[in-house]
């Protein structure tokens, strides 16, 4: 076994290292698996689109009516396939659209491709763009999340986001359907609250860890707290009220 240096690209991600005094930099991206993503698809000199999905378009299950031949519902799979190792790696502009994309895999039709192929017209938009992250005695983690009410027309779930950046940087994400019916907005932010705060417990004591790799002595990671914003002010007072969570 030979060493062969910093790592380059791994599992199609690019890393850029570099290191300034006491501050490390990484910077990532996915420009050479997109390229070979938009080749494979026969989609290489598509023109590029600014926004992955129609505003306001709601998409519903295919009637047996609307169902592909078993070619066109093998195709859909493997696009969304596709994008969702892009959502994993770099590109969490795309995590709300694929997950509300993925749900239609088993049961796919020509209404729902063209929405799935107008997300590989937005790649080209965004292919160079890339994350740094920044790990020194001034890094802080942030959280946010949002949610959507009843957005699914076929069952009249809600779908949750989050995000956690490290001194700006995106550094991990989540966009999911919720498994529960609830009935008002204040249950629907205060659900992925709970879950985005799990999350931050879990982030503070990877990063405690962390900071002694780096040889850093006193990071603003180590033991504070993690700020998570939410814009739903009852799931906010419910969040803050201890006698509430009984």
């Amino acid at each position: 076994m030979s060493h062969l240096g910093p790592v380059k690209q791994f599992l199609g991600i690019e890393v850029k290292q570099t290191q300034h005094s006491r501050t490390h930099y990484w910077t990532i991206n996915q420009s050479r698996f997109i390229s070979t993503m938009l080749s494979r698809f026969g989609m290489s000199s598509c023109h590029g689109i600014t926004t992955p999905l129609h505003k306001g378009k709601l998409l519903v299950k295919a009637t047996p009516e609307q169902t592909s031949p078993p070619s066109l519902q093998k195709e859909y799979p493997t696009l969304i396939g596709s994008l969702i190792y892009l959502i994993i790696g770099t590109h969490l502009d795309l995590a709300y659209t694929v997950s509300t994309l993925s749900k239609f895999s088993s049961n796919g039709s020509n209404d729902l491709l063209f929405p799935a192929k107008r997300v590989f017209h937005y790649l080209p938009t965004t292919a160079t763009l890339s994350q740094t992250f920044i790990m020194n005695q001034e890094s802080h983690l942030e959280g946010y999340l949002e949610s959507d009410s009843a957005r699914d027309k076929d069952d009249n779930k809600s779908t949750s986001s989050y995000l956690f950046t490290l001194s700006g940087a995106a550094l991990c994400w989540k966009s999911r359907k919720q498994k529960l019916i609830v009935l008002s907005n204040r249950e629907v932010d205060y659900i992925p609250l709970t879950e985005t705060a799990k999350e931050a417990s879990r982030l503070r004591n990877l990063f405690a860890e962390i900071s002694s790799c780096f040889n850093i002595e006193k990071s603003s990671l180590q033991g504070t707290s993690i700020p998570i914003y939410a814009d739903n002010q009852a799931s906010i007072y419910m969040a803050k009220i201890p006698q509430l969570h009984e």
